[in-house]
């Protein structure tokens, strides 16, 4: 009886064991572990040892019955049926787990999307905005640049230097563009300022060489210093009644700009505001205007005509300076003052009409206009200035009324076709070499001059070409004397005495 319980107790044991190896596979499928080879080699340590186990009580009781050994062999052989069963439901199990396992990752890894591609940045991505206030544009921005309604401002230099924007579309919300706003767009082709702004600062737009069109609103009442500098595709500009004053050097070097359409109601036109825009071909400055600056259209190198309004009473310094293809000039009746330098090097003028209120000529005026061919001098005129008319090559005509006191030095000189000088008897002083270079073969000296230079006639009557020079014989008639060359200086101490000393 002890035996058998030892026996059965040993059949319990056996169960026992492949019992538990049944929850460790299924412990292992849970895992997600699915080797079948480690499975099997955990099964036959514990089929192994627990063959030891009953091999080794089976030698302990060799002194057991048949009937023993039998019963022994009939619950080995159960229990090993029971195990072997108990082995093929656990792996059964664990492929289970392990194929839904397998489905389950492969679902997973099926329903991955690859990562996108990020979105193109919008145009309001762009701007850093700040209180209301467009502070400054990304270098990368491109295209067309939409500012969102809302903004008031547009600071300093905000898109200088953003060199693939096209277009901006301002907001009518915007009352301030800030100086050098738009600077070096290099490809910035228009632009629409819309009647809210107000103020533009200087330099706004300048070296955008591409910008071909602007609109100007008409909320803004001055265009400032270098606003267009070397925009050199701008084509035509409008100027609305609203702009008060076009500042110093606004469309400096804009080489394209061939149309400026003024209107009434714009007063100054400032310091080289139209400075070597050599495809200007006219200008119509309405009579609102009473203020040139200093070279406001010298060197427009392809200007052709000029209208000066009624409300300008001073053409100033060098105002039409090197506009060599200028043919017409019509001045207004209330003009007082021709500058210095005004019309030099316009080789091309052939008539100037000097209206009767004007009293002074200044200096080199009308200097190097080649082709100017007759010019009256009106009595308002007092003094003719310093080479007020030398090198005018195809001058034949000068019509001095009186009213003229002083002719300065150089005044007529080389005027080779000037072959009539009538002097007016208001004249008391003619400068040194006044008509050196003129042709003429009689002049007369009015009564009236009584100051002088010694080469105050010299000169005369000595034309030179390049490396030759020719003289004509020139009598000089003064108090009803006739002086020749011969008698030059006794004609000058007939006049003042004094000059020789």
């Amino acid at each position: 009886m002890k035996r058998r319980i030892t026996l059965a107790m040993i059949a319990v044991l056996v169960m026992g064991l492949f019992s538990g190896c049944g929850e460790k596979d299924e412990s292992v499928a849970g895992s997600g572990i699915s080797s079948s080879a480690e499975t099997t080699a955990y099964t036959t340590s514990v089929t192994t040892t627990s063959t030891t186990a009953i091999a080794s009580s089976t030698t302990a009781s060799t002194s057991s019955t048949t009937a023993t050994s039998a019963s022994t062999t009939s619950v080995s052989t159960a229990s090993s049926s029971a195990a072997t069963t108990e082995k093929s439901t656990a792996a059964s199990s664990m492929a289970e787990k392990t194929t839904m396992a397998t489905t389950k990752t492969a679902a997973t890894t099926t329903s991955v999307e690859a990562p996108k591609e990020p979105d193109e940045p919008k145009e309001n991505n762009w701007l850093v905005i700040e209180d209301g206030v467009v502070i400054s544009c990304a270098k990368e921005a491109y295209g067309d640049i939409i500012i969102p309604d809302g903004i008031e401002a547009i600071g300093d230099n905000a898109f200088n230097g953003c060199p693939d924007i096209v277009t901006v579309k301002i907001p009518n919300s915007v009352t301030t563009i800030g100086k050098g706003a738009f600077g070096f767009c290099d490809k910035l082709e228009s632009i629409d300022i819309p009647d809210s702004v107000e103020y533009v600062g200087d330099y706004a737009f300048a070296y955008s060489k591409k910008l071909e069109r602007v609109h100007i609103g008409k909320g803004w009442t001055t265009i400032g210093s270098r606003m267009f500098e070397y925009c050199v595709s701008l084509k035509s500009i409008d100027i609305p009644s609203t702009v008060k004053t076009i500042g110093e050097m606004a469309f400096i070097s804009c080489e394209g700009l061939a149309e400026v359409n003024f209107s009434e109601g714009l007063v100054n036109i400032e310091k080289d505001a139209f400075y070597c825009c050599d495809a200007l071909k006219s200008v119509d400055i309405p009579d609102s205007v009473t203020s040139l600056g200093f070279g406001s259209f010298r060197c427009c190198e392809g200007l052709n005509d000029v209208k000066v309004g009624e409300g300008v009473t001073v053409i100033p310094d060098q105002a039409f300076y090197g506009c060599l293809k200028l043919k017409k000039v019509e001045l207004p009746k209330c003009l007082k003052t021709i500058g210095e330098a005004a019309f030099v090097g316009c080789e091309n003028l052939v008539d100037i009409i000097i209206p009767e209120n004007v009293s002074s000529i200044k200096k080199s005026a009308f200097s190097l206009c080649k082709k100017l061919r007759d010019i009256t001098i009106p009595g308002s005129v007092s003094v003719i200035s310093e080479d007020a008319f030398s090198w005018c090559d195809s001058l034949q005509s000068v019509k001095l009324f009186e009213g003229v006191t002083v002719i300065e030095m150089r005044a007529f000189e080389h005027c080779p076709k000037l072959t009539d000088i009538i002097i007016p008897n208001t004249v008391t002083t003619i400068g040194e070499y006044a008509f050196s270079g003129c042709t003429c073969k009689r002049l007369e000296i009015p009564d009236s001059v009584t100051t002088i230079t010694e080469n105050s006639f010299s000169g005369i009557g000595v034309f030179r070409c390049d490396s030759e020079s020719f003289t004509y014989d020139v009598e000089y008639i003064y108090k009803g004397e006739v002086y020749t060359f011969d008698f030059y200086y006794d004609l000058l101490r007939a006049i003042d005495p004094n000059v020789l000393e």
